[in-house]
């Protein structure tokens, strides 16, 4: 994946990185953060979801990236686009 990085005045949308899987499987696995999702997720099922933006990206050129406040570069989530897929 490229170095792709975004700013805005607060934040930064930039390239997934090894060390967004610990932060957003904190995320993922908090109940009351997925209460509208299916369930919670674990660790390996995070490293999937981010194998699979780095492949979005790959394919489309855009993907869900990681969002960072600017200010001490804390991951805070994810935005994006994704290719919907319908059951």
């Amino acid at each position: 994946m490229d170095d792709v990085q975004l700013l805005t005045k607060r934040l930064r949308l930039r390239t997934w990185k090894d060390t967004d899987i610990a932060p957003l499987s904190r995320i993922n696995a908090d109940p009351q953060v997925m209460q509208f999702y299916p369930s919670t997720q674990t660790e390996d099922q995070t490293r999937d979801f981010i194998q699979a933006c780095i492949k979005t990206y790959t394919l489309h050129g855009f993907t869900f990236f990681p969002v960072e406040l600017k200010v001490n570069k804390t991951f805070i989530g994810f935005v994006g686009l994704n290719v919907p897929g319908f059951k």
